[in-house]
């Protein structure tokens, strides 16, 4: 028998062929549809196939379903609205200057109408996405991600709302890290890389110092580096000691980071980044989240049809 690896199932509707435990007992049988919920499934089991089918069934350049680019479904004239204003959001915090929290409310009201408005259109999660420079483009990204996410998860009216502010906030600490590391095109050396690491720390403090919003609200700029199965930044967290908002903006934050264009590298296309989420983090999320996650990564048109 040959062993396996996720990534050789993500992008294909349906098994090519059987999936056999140690044993060689069939677990999942050729034909079986392969769905977010399976893929999940199967990352976390030992599975293998017969020698016989060799590696001509695995092909490297499949295309999951949608992900051509396709147009985003946030309106032009919101995306514009939203980027302005995060620009100006942005440069206030950099600046120091004080900042109304009705302002990020607002950014995060048109996200929400945005987002519930293209869920039932979407048949690429990058529709969910807007695209400009990294900075500004990311906070509203993350947030919309999120707040797709937390209506698959069917968070009620008030969460929706406090995960899109959460998300919106989250980076809020990276305008307290001197310009030069933040944007240095190039690898960040050890100090450096501690010095990034506080923007978790200094973005929680900036908002309870700025914002009368709900704690829970404020720690997902602190704890959204924590991993579900520990061993993240800054304080080690795991499991549900980790807030529920911040366990669904880690995923969406990791899928925009590693697909977006940065100063330093070329954002990654997005098959390739689910595959390496499956493969290589997926221990470092909650499971249910990453299910609902990947629901919207992994979409398939023929299946909102029927």
């Amino acid at each position: 028998m040959e062993r396996i690896l996720p990534l050789e199932l993500v992008g294909y509707k349906e098994l090519e062929y059987d999936l056999l435990d140690e044993s060689g007992d069939v677990v999942f049988p050729q034909g079986e549809k392969l769905t977010p919920n399976l893929l999940m499934k199967l990352s976390y089991m030992k599975l293998y196939k017969h020698e016989r089918f060799q590696r001509e069934h695995f092909n490297p350049d499949f295309t999951l379903p949608g992900h051509e680019p396709l147009a985003s479904l946030i309106a032009e004239s919101s995306a514009g609205h939203l980027l302005g204003d995060t620009r100006e959001f942005l440069q206030k915090a950099y600046d120091g200057t004080p900042i109304k929290l009705e302002e990020c409310v607002k950014s995060t009201k048109i996200i929400i109408d945005e987002v519930a408005a293209a869920m039932g259109n979407i048949e690429s999660i990058d529709q969910l996405r807007i695209y400009d420079e990294y900075t500004y483009s990311h906070n509203i990204n993350v947030s919309s991600l999120s707040t797709a996410v937390g209506m698959l998860l069917k968070l009620n009216e008030k969460e929706i709302k406090e995960l899109a502010l959460a998300a919106f906030l989250h980076d809020i600490g990276k305008m307290k890290i001197p310009r030069e590391i933040l944007n240095k095109p190039g690898k960040h050396d050890d100090r450096e890389r501690e010095i990034m690491r506080r923007h978790t720390s200094l973005g929680y403090r900036y908002i309870k110092e700025n914002f009368e919003i709900p704690d829970r609200i404020a720690r997902v700029a602190l704890d959204h580096h924590e991993k579900f199965a520990g061993k993240g930044y800054p304080n080690g967290l795991q499991g549900k000691l980790i807030n529920k908002y911040s366990q669904i903006t880690n995923v969406v934050d990791i899928y925009d980071a590693l697909v977006s264009d940065r100063v330093y590298k070329k954002g990654i296309p997005g098959h390739r980044v689910i595959q390496i989420m499956i493969t290589d983090f997926k221990k470092e999320f909650n499971r249910e989240v990453f299910e609902k996650f990947l629901e919207l990564a992994v979409h398939d048109p023929e299946e909102k049809a029927s």
